[in-house]
């Protein structure tokens, strides 16, 4: 023990400590896995905000369905009002009521066939939920695949 404190004392005064991390490569390693978890903690943030926004759009396509499917819905009432007067006019004799009813059935028609294309293609868009994200994540499965 005493000729570690006379070695101190030619070296100095003070036993040099040895960095034992840096020899083994550990502040490499330490290094390069704060790297990748930095790297990650971006990536999944990236990720989740694609996730969020593409969730807004696919709440409002569910939104627009709901309001295409009850204008249908009222639309296809309207119809049935409009059926009710054509047998009322049908009874009612007068010379104008074949021209009246075929501009109110084909006002009522072209607002159905509207309805109808606007829910179609609502229910289109919504067929494919979350394509981007899906897309996103299927690349950074095969480029984890190449990089292992």
């Amino acid at each position: 023990m005493r000729w570690l404190a006379s070695l101190a004392f030619l070296l100095g005064g003070s036993i040099v400590a040895i960095q034992w991390q840096s020899l083994l490569g550990l502040d490499r390693f330490r290094e390069s896995a704060r790297y990748w978890v930095d790297e990650s903690s971006i990536a999944l943030s990236d990720r989740l905000e694609l996730a969020r926004l593409e969730g807004q759009k696919q709440f409002s396509a569910i939104v627009g369905l709901i309001v295409a499917a009850a204008l249908l819905l009222m639309l296809l009432f309207g119809a049935l009002i409009v059926g009710s007067f054509m047998v009322l006019l049908s009874w009612w004799q007068t010379p104008q009521w074949g021209t009246a009813l075929a501009w109110i059935a084909g006002a009522w028609g072209v607002a159905l066939l509207v309805a109808i294309v606007a829910m179609v293609r609502m229910v289109k868009k919504m067929a494919q939920p979350f394509v981007l994200t899906r897309q996103v994540l299927a690349q950074d499965f095969r480029d984890l695949k190449e990089r292992l």
